[in-house]
């Protein structure tokens, strides 16, 4: 249970995320499940909860890789182009 304002951090596979992003943007089920290829390991895709509306806020955002990529913590090879 939550309040209003209240952030939610949920861990899952792309599997899971390709679901509900099916289920938010009614799209058919063959281009979700094509959609799930596109999704990087450890992006972040973000849902917006407002008004008893769901919606998607952002999709398989890379950004914290980038950073680190430009850093050289980690190298161009890890599953980021």
């Amino acid at each position: 249970h939550t309040t209003s304002g209240q952030n939610i951090a949920i861990f899952t596979s792309g599997g899971t995320i390709t679901a509900a992003l099916q289920l938010i943007t009614q799209m058919p089920a063959t281009s979700a499940f094509e959609l799930n290829w596109q999704i990087v390991n450890t992006s972040v895709s973000r849902l917006q909860y407002r008004k008893d509306k769901l919606s998607l806020a952002a999709f398989n955002s890379q950004a914290h890789l980038d950073v680190h990529q430009r850093a050289g913590v980690l190298p161009r090879y890890c599953g980021h182009s």
